[in-house]
């Protein structure tokens, strides 16, 4: 996770009540249990859109090592016309005080709960990140649930932290 810059972020704007319901709709809609690189898995559980589509719309790169991966930029450049409000998650946004004049103070309650959902890019092995959605206490990879693991965040360090929202997620699927 980047170390970003001490500001109060309000992250209660981000909560996703129905967001849950949304994803499992979009992973019972898919064939096959995924398609393509887990950028195009995560962004089809997010929005639904056809695994193939999604990788159609990956951009190229001359670059070696990122061939077949979904960079940072290209996944927000994915979402934002597609109606989502995307927020970096950061060290120092999350652990940020509150000042009034010369007193400062914690905020104890944590600024991210289980309504948030969070799009992080985790380091699997050298060289090789991996998307990943967590909500609701869950991580969703490659079309795969799983009770988040408390230790996820350790074994396998985020290199960067993506809060998403959309409006859909308001609402709960039928």
């Amino acid at each position: 996770m980047i170390e970003g810059k001490y500001e109060c972020v309000d992250f209660r704007g981000f909560r996703a009540p129905f967001a849950e319901s949304h994803i499992l709709a979009n992973i019972r809609r898919s064939p096959h249990g995924g398609w393509g690189s887990c950028g195009t898995n995560a962004l089809q559980m997010l929005t639904g859109l056809r695994g193939k589509f999604i990788e159609s719309k990956r951009p190229k790169t001359p670059q070696k090592h990122l061939r077949g991966y979904w960079t940072d930029h290209a996944v927000k450049n994915f979402l934002r016309p597609r109606g989502f409000k995307i927020g970096t998650v950061t060290k120092r946004n999350v652990t940020s005080v509150h000042k009034q004049g010369w007193f400062s103070w914690c905020d104890w309650n944590a600024p991210l709960g289980d309504q948030h959902v969070l799009l992080c890019g985790l380091l699997m092995q050298e060289h090789e990140a991996s998307w990943v959605i967590i909500h609701n206490r869950k991580t969703y990879h490659n079309m795969e649930i799983e009770d988040l693991n408390p230790l996820l965040l350790f074994n396998r360090p985020s290199d960067n932290v993506y809060l998403l929202w959309h409006p859909k997620w308001m609402k709960e699927v039928k």
